[in-house]
């Protein structure tokens, strides 16, 4: 639900589809450790986000004991101090048909019909602290925790994936595709702002003549995204999808090495 505030100025910007696959569970194999990568930067001005410093990120061959982070600078250049969140939405959880393995733990094997959202983490949050994680079936109202950038200031947030090191072969085959929406309001003076689910949820309205408004920005963002979809056989990734989602949505295939 999308909750609308007056008084003061708020944007939002629509980012990404991130698209991921679950790779073949290898028992007795050791846990991915944490990786952070670069995600590039987010500047809030006068005239809204500014999310073309964003890097592409690719995500490919997720097993169990997965764990990614991406570190984004946030730059403020407005006057007054902004808070900024992220809202998870769009969500398509699919299998692609089932491994042996998989179709011992789980009988659904189409579009739609996919686990792999009910078990991968998301998280967002201060860089310096530790972020709160949820999984992405139970993040689609929400996800993560508001992030306040002083005026003329910058911080670093993260993003980040994780697929416990329990997860089953239910998720084999599966992926699961969704988008964020950057949410960011400037609170001159200070102020508290509205809060759903841990993230700043604010209207597409700008303004309400009481001062400037941030109007709605929708650059593309992240020109591709990987769908990794590994096949059974000793947990090696058989195929690579790597699909185009800048304006459009059209997409492209294309096989990866093996």
């Amino acid at each position: 639900m999308i909750q609308r505030v007056r008084c003061r100025p708020r944007l939002i910007a629509r980012t990404t589809v991130l698209l991921l696959g679950a790779a073949v569970l290898v028992a007795g194999g050791p846990a991915a450790s944490a990786a952070t990568s670069s995600g590039g930067s987010v500047t809030v001005g006068p005239k809204g986000i500014d999310l073309s410093g964003l890097e592409e990120i690719t995500v490919s061959d997720i097993a169990p004991g997965y764990r990614e982070l991406w570190s984004v600078r946030v730059v403020n250049d407005r006057s007054e101090a902004v808070t900024l969140g992220v809202r998870l939405g769009d969500l398509v959880d699919d299998d692609n048909g089932c491994s042996e393995p998989e179709a011992r733990e789980d009988t659904t094997c189409g579009a739609g019909e996919g686990e792999l959202g009910s078990y991968l983490e998301f998280a967002f949050g201060d860089a310096d602290a530790q972020p709160s994680a949820t999984v992405l079936a139970e993040a689609a109202e929400g996800a993560g925790e508001a992030v306040t950038v002083p005026a003329g200031g910058e911080a670093d947030v993260v993003l980040g994936l994780h697929l416990p090191a329990g997860t089953g072969n239910i998720v084999q085959t599966d992926s699961v595709s969704f988008s964020l929406t950057w949410r960011a309001e400037a609170v001159p003076g200070g102020g508290g702002a509205v809060v759903e689910n841990d993230v700043q949820v604010y209207s597409s309205a700008a303004g309400n003549g009481a001062g400037p408004g941030l109007p709605v920005s929708g650059a593309a963002l992240f020109a591709f995204m990987g769908l990794a979809v590994a096949l059974i056989a000793a947990g090696a990734l058989l195929v690579l999808y790597v699909r185009d989602v800048a304006a459009g949505g059209r997409g492209v295939e294309a096989p990866a090495p093996r």
